[in-house]
């Protein structure tokens, strides 16, 4: 009798045992990370011809694993919720009164042409550089979703800059800030 209680609790705990490591798995949808995260990159702007009203296009790499907490995660990342866009003008060299008008977007990492979101208007830039203002991009819903799933999908995205300086020589770096949230299984 002892041996039939034995055998049956053994295969009991057998039929189990695979339930329990199955369900591991369910607990990934209950229980998850949030990250707050800051993805920065700087695009940089220098015309060293003289002139007016001159026009300049530039785009640059953000690749969110550069972050350590996106690194971490990157394998478990279901996804990227924007919270706000921003960008800070700064190391301006120029006239005194020049500005800047333009337009930002993004695109995925290897495309060669962007969706513009947002636009930069009248922009001094040296007034701007000296007090290191942070002006806020205006990206609707459908924009900042479309930003997300550019960074779900592969971890980076193209950020491009295109607009005129009213007067140049001129250089100056535009610093575009996602502060994100990144929705991650866990570890």
């Amino acid at each position: 009798m002892k041996k039939i209680i034995v055998s049956l609790s053994a295969v009991a705990l057998l039929m189990i045992l695979p339930l329990l490591f199955s369900a591991c798995n369910l607990f990934d949808d209950v229980v998850k990370v949030e990250l707050p995260v800051k993805l920065e990159q700087i695009i940089e702007v220098n015309d060293i011809t003289t002139g007016t009203n001159k026009t300049y296009t530039q785009s640059v790499l953000l690749d969110a694993t550069a972050n350590k907490d996106v690194n971490t995660y990157k394998d478990k990342i279901k996804d990227f919720r924007i919270n706000k866009i921003t960008y800070v003008i700064s190391d301006f060299v120029g006239t005194t009164g020049t500005k800047s008008s333009g337009q930002i977007g993004f695109s995925q990492k290897d495309q060669t042409a962007a969706t513009v979101f947002g636009t930069i208007t009248d922009v001094d830039l040296a007034s701007s550089s000296a007090a290191g203002t942070s002006y806020d991009l205006t990206v609707d819903n459908i924009g900042q979703a479309t930003i997300a799933t550019l960074l779900r999908d592969d971890k980076a995205l193209k950020i491009y800059m295109s607009g005129s300086i009213t007067k140049t020589p001129a250089r100056f770096k535009i610093k575009v800030i996602l502060d994100v949230t990144v929705n991650a299984n866990p570890l």
